[in-house]
């Protein structure tokens, strides 16, 4: 493809002109325009951070990053605890103190605690739960 056609192609799609109109006045097939425009036009590299809005660079053909650093990933989730949908949350009574718990994400947790746990595997003194 020649930088003519190419040309031609960022200035029909900037026109709102249709794929179909750009292959028949360019003589090639339209998954040609296609992948030129999904390679050189469709580049979503840099997107703003979800807590601050700082501009965010990501590399091609790597997952878009939403956050600018760990920081901000840490204090969005903070702050927005109460919007994000939880689902994983699991309810068991425990095998040493026969207490019913809710713990988040983990199905395979046996005790409420800790104590419980050691316990149950060391024996020991029940007043000191």
């Amino acid at each position: 493809m020649t930088q003519e056609q190419k040309q031609i192609i960022i200035n029909g799609i900037n026109n709102n002109e249709s794929i179909a109109s750009l292959a028949r006045k360019l003589s090639v097939g339209e998954s040609t325009i296609r992948m030129f425009i999904k390679r050189n036009i469709d580049k979503t590299d840099d997107t703003l951070c979800k807590n601050c809005g700082k501009p965010i660079s990501s590399l091609p053909h790597h997952k878009t990053k939403v956050f600018c650093s760990d920081k901000c990933r840490m204090a969005w989730w903070n702050k927005n605890q109460a919007n994000v949908n939880k689902k994983a949350f699991y309810t068991f009574v425990c095998p040493c103190c026969n207490k019913e718990t809710t713990v988040y994400g983990n199905k395979s947790q046996k005790y409420c605690s800790h104590a419980c746990y050691i316990k149950a595997r060391f024996g020991g003194d029940t007043n000191e739960l």
